[in-house]
């Protein structure tokens, strides 16, 4: 059947508009949004639009880019052509495969628990300051050192003796390398405490400056040094990273109280039959108690938790097996972690669909996107990508004609997403891999922190990489 798509007379609009600014026209409204255009009877609302023009420009900004001006009526235009790919996967039967709703569904958990979370610890105190300056001096605190390389720890002690009797640090480090006793370089050493060897760092504590510090094993040898300064250097970058870190942990915090409060009132454990459980007896035990229906803990207002589904939960995290995992005698001992993991899911989920979550808006929205996003991938994997056949032949000449296009190593251009917290970069990825768009999800995502603020992927996205 051939696709119905009504466009709303405004869109003209918002392209004339700067030309001639007469009133645009009234748009209608489906389901309490404006929109603009009907695919199939599907809105395509203005809300959508403006904020997948904003994406774009988001996307640009946060890798460091510039986009031209957006023409609503080409942006409008890729939207509805992805909708309608969308559809077209509804339609073949695309949501119902097991794969798509094992996805969809973990999705639509984890939306749940993030917004009951949002809304329940949305008033989490700011960190003390005092507590914040701190940690930010620990993590720009500079030192100034001077320091040699000595052979072995009576050549230490005797360079130490001099220098405690009152010889200059640095023209007794000159006669030692002079005359082949040490090793080390003229001047001093300016580093942050992070960029210093653990010994160092631990020797640094309580020491003031024109202190001489112990021997420090480094190199196969030992170092000795003499602490000149210790600065503070202003780094707005870093401060505004530990205020976050340190509000992501209150709110951590707070998250820990709140969840071990609803274990407290909705669960009720049965401790003794628990602890009675032999979980390292035989992996044939353990394969009966997978069977075995006793309730090990109720939930109220959910369904109770069996013995067969913890000993199959914690079955399912021994990644060597079952088998090793008995040998060794270290299955019985997970058995209450895995059990307060199930219990925490179960009473989240349960308050989160009480209080009505489900039917929220920005629920409903988040988990739509999410679909759509899998759908559209699942579309092109087993429906696209298979038609898509080129010959050796087609390659071959491809090849001859763009010649000057491999002349030059193979370059990739990187774009990056950071968090500060694994949780976060566990649930951008799972949309990622699901297929979802990598601006989509940026914008989307809670949890970022800046990528330039990681020295293991800054600057990984600034240009062409070989």
């Amino acid at each position: 059947m051939k696709p119905v798509v009504t466009l709303a007379a405004l869109l003209i609009g918002l392209v004339a508009v700067a030309a001639n600014p007469e009133p645009a026209p009234t748009l209608p409204v489906v389901d309490g949004k404006k929109a603009v255009a009907k695919v199939n009877g599907e809105a395509v609302t203005l809300d959508e639009l403006t904020a997948q023009i904003a994406q774009i420009h988001a996307s640009a900004v946060m890798t460091g880019g510039s986009v031209a001006k957006q023409n609503p009526t080409r942006v409008l235009d890729r939207m509805i052509n992805s909708l309608l790919l969308v559809q077209e996967a509804r339609g073949i039967g695309l949501d119902r495969l097991p794969e798509v709703r094992n996805l969809v569904d973990g999705f639509a958990e984890d939306t749940l628990r993030d917004l009951l979370f949002k809304h329940e610890v949305r008033d989490v105190p700011k960190p003390d300051a005092k507590a914040v300056e701190a940690r930010y001096r620990d993590a720009v605190r500079t030192y100034e050192l001077r320091s040699v390389l000595l052979p072995d720890e009576g050549s230490a002690a005797k360079f130490s003796a001099e220098v405690r009797g009152g010889k200059r640090f640095e023209k007794a480090a000159a006669a030692w390398i002079a005359s082949d006793r040490a090793e080390g370089g003229s001047g001093t050493t300016t580093a942050k405490a992070k960029e210093l060897l653990p010994g160092v760092q631990q020797a640094l504590q309580g020491m003031k400056p024109g202190d001489l510090s112990a021997p420090v094993p480094a190199q196969q040898k030992l170092a000795v040094f003499e602490l000149v300064g210790v600065t503070y250097p202003d780094d707005s970058d870093a401060r505004a990273a530990i205020e976050h870190e340190a509000q992501e942990e209150q709110r951590t915090a707070a998250i820990v109280a709140y969840t071990d409060a609803l274990v407290d009132r909705r669960v009720k454990i049965d401790r003794d039959l628990l602890t009675g459980l032999d979980f390292d007896a035989s992996t044939d035990e353990v394969e009966k108690l997978r069977k075995d229906g006793r309730t090990v803990a109720t939930v109220a207002g959910g369904s109770p938790v069996t013995i067969a589904e913890l000993t199959d939960a914690m079955a399912k995290k021994q990644f060597h097996g079952l088998d090793r995992a008995v040998e060794q005698k270290r299955l019985d001992r997970t058995k209450w972690k895995v059990l307060k993991g199930i219990l925490e899911k179960r009473v989240i989920l349960g308050e989160a669909r009480h209080l009505g979550i489900e039917n929220t808006r920005e629920y409903r929205r988040q988990v739509r996107q999410f679909e759509d996003a899998v759908l559209f991938g699942a579309l092109v994997q087993k429906a696209i990508d298979p038609g898509l056949k080129v010959s050796k032949e087609e390659i071959r000449k491809y090849y001859a004609d763009h010649l000057a296009d491999y002349t030059s190593p193979e370059m990739v251009r990187l774009e990056a997403i950071a968090f500060a917290r694994r949780e976060d970069a566990e649930q951008a990825f799972a949309r990622l891999h699901a297929g979802a768009d990598l601006g989509w999800t940026r914008t989307n995502s809670e949890g970022q922190v800046e990528p330039a603020s990681i020295p293991e992927i800054a600057g990984l996205d600034k240009g062409l990489l070989v």
